[in-house]
């Protein structure tokens, strides 16, 4: 792999790290301040030069400074991530030196960044919702959803499975689930999807999973599609695990018979219920607790 690739996937690995920093309970992990306003100019620049990102960057990451440089939010680390970019993309990276020296400022952030957060690698960073790139026959990488495997249909999975391994739905097909290694999986960004439909190298070859490679990828990138097919799934794989299990559900409308035991939500009329065996109640399949024989037999 060349240097400008190795480049590329590092800044990607970098973008997906900034994303898992909302929501941490870290200084660090705020609002980006001051410094990063350099970067901020440089981004904005159609053409930014090597030596004023080189000298931001020794500002913004100056040693001597004793108080850690925030990264998160829309004038942080981001903003270096953009520019890199850039410098990539205008020539200013002309020599192996420069590369090198690009990609030490992507390790050193990224190092900060994976003391606040679990690096984008390890399996804890990959929860159901997430949108993933995984292996998938004759391609290396496919947009994927990472689903609960306990809602989901057993008759449907495939692969081997181990103690840290994740479960996926390939974009936009409900019919398959594969169980993949953490380390096979990479986190889809938004400017790695794009980079994945101006690539024809990295599409299907065969032109029907060319086509839904490209609509999966599409639908990523459009926000109330990707919320429409995520709930499309769920709904689909809840109901073929519920058929599995012989478990009756509510088809009727009328929210006034249906008389709810597992909490004081009342049901909405479209949520999957699962009736007791023994009594009236009802209970909604988010409130629904299930562990599998195989599992069971492990814990006991």
């Amino acid at each position: 792999m060349d240097l400008a690739q190795t480049l590329k996937n590092d800044l990607d690995h970098l973008e997906a790290s900034l994303g898992q920093l909302k929501g941490v309970e870290s200084e660090q992990a705020g609002a980006g301040d001051l410094p990063f306003v350099h970067f901020g100019l440089l981004a904005l620049s159609s053409k930014p030069e090597y030596s004023k990102v080189r000298d931001a960057f020794e500002d913004t990451f100056d040693p001597e400074l004793k108080v850690k440089t925030k990264l998160g939010g829309d004038w942080g680390a981001c903003l270096l991530v953009i520019t890199v970019r850039k410098l990539l993309e205008v020539g200013e990276l002309d020599s192996r030196g420069r590369m090198h020296q690009a990609l030490s400022w992507i390790a050193t952030v990224q190092a900060e960044v994976d003391k606040i957060v679990p690096s984008a690698s390890s399996s804890s960073a990959f929860k159901p919702g997430d949108v993933v790139l995984a292996p998938y026959p004759d391609l290396a990488a496919w947009p994927s959803l990472v689903v609960d495997p306990s809602k989901a249909p057993q008759k449907q999975m495939k692969g081997s499975k181990s103690a840290s391994s994740v479960l996926v739905a390939w974009m936009l097909n409900v019919d398959e689930l594969d169980w993949r290694k953490p380390s096979e999986l990479s986190a889809l960004t938004p400017s790695k999807a794009q980079e994945l439909l101006k690539t024809k190298s990295a599409q299907p070859k065969n032109a029907h999973d060319k086509k839904n490679f490209v609509n999966g990828v599409k639908t990523f990138l459009d926000d109330k599609k990707l919320q429409q097919w995520k709930e499309e799934l769920k709904t689909v794989l809840e109901e073929r695990w519920l058929k599995e299990l012989g478990v009756e559900t509510v088809e009727d409308n009328d929210a006034a018979l249906v008389k709810l035991v597992c909490c004081s939500r009342p049901w909405n009329g479209q949520e999957t219920l699962v009736a007791c065996d023994k009594c009236a109640g009802w209970e909604h399949t988010s409130c629904l607790k299930y562990v599998c024989p195989s599992c069971t037999k492990e814990a006991g």
